[in-house]
């Protein structure tokens, strides 16, 4: 693999994987180690894909592992949510984003992945390792808890 393959397959997916990991990590500090973590996975171990959608799959999948991994090491809570840096976001957009990254870690991940990544709940179920029907029951809850968050600020 060239430098320049390397250089553009971070460029491509380097704020995703930094996006999944400030989700679940609550912290930019970390999240920056978990972007360099999962890319130095992948220089280590190259892998074949079969698209861009299965590329970034994969780093996400990853990015989830090594960050329930930190969570796991972890001695102290962090309840200090930092936001997006550099992301023009409006408001209420803003507001909405810091309530989803309050949500307990199950609801948290399957509400990022689903709606500001994309993916149906069967490809969440693939890359978490996570029945498609107890995804759905956390979507529902993490929607539920989402609009009592968001109905007691109005």
């Amino acid at each position: 693999m060239s430098n320049h393959d390397c250089e553009e397959i971070y460029n491509r997916l380097s704020d995703t994987v930094y996006r999944m990991a400030l989700v679940i990590l609550k912290n930019t500090a970390d999240a920056e180690d978990a972007v360099s973590e999962v890319f130095l996975r992948y220089l280590r171990r190259p892998q074949c894909f079969q698209d861009q959608n299965h590329e970034k799959a994969w780093f996400l999948r990853v990015t989830i592992n090594y960050c329930r991994d930190q969570l796991r090491k972890r001695k102290y809570p962090v309840e200090d949510i930092e936001m997006l840096p550099d992301q023009p976001m409006e408001d209420k957009d803003r507001y909405v984003l810091q309530e989803v990254i309050a949500l307990p870690d199950k609801y948290r991940e399957v509400i990022y992945l689903h709606y500001y990544e994309g993916y149906t709940l069967k490809e969440i179920g693939k890359m978490t390792g996570t029945l498609e029907s107890t995804l759905q029951t956390r979507l529902v809850r993490a929607r539920d808890q989402l609009r009592m968050r968001l109905e007691d600020e109005t």
